[in-house]
């Protein structure tokens, strides 16, 4: 799997499938690349745990996106360096609420 959302489940811009989920989990999937390439508003998410995903370089967050930052993200230190995000006022939001394994 390369990708969780495709370009084909657009709806004109108002994609919100996972405003309920409370954990997103990503584990041992070696070809995902990406979950979708927007920001996506996460209400009630408090866990994001991504291991085993080495091409997955960019989440679907903003500095909005995701129950204000009060959100642990679990991953390896690697790949968290390596991490793109959307912008400075992102990364500041979520750098807190990381836990390395």
């Amino acid at each position: 799997m390369e990708e969780v959302i495709g370009k084909g489940a657009e709806d004109g811009g108002n994609l919100s499938p996972f405003t309920k989920l409370i954990r997103l989990e990503l584990n041992g999937l070696p070809q995902l690349k990406n979950v979708y390439r927007n920001p996506l508003h996460f209400l009630y998410l408090h866990r994001i745990e991504v291991v085993g995903c080495p091409k997955l370089k960019k989440l679907p967050l903003n500095s909005n996106s995701a129950n204000q930052g009060r959100v642990v993200m679990v991953g390896k230190q690697e790949w968290w360096n390596e991490l793109e995000w959307e912008d400075e006022a992102t990364l500041t939001t979520f750098l807190p609420s990381f836990n390395a394994i």
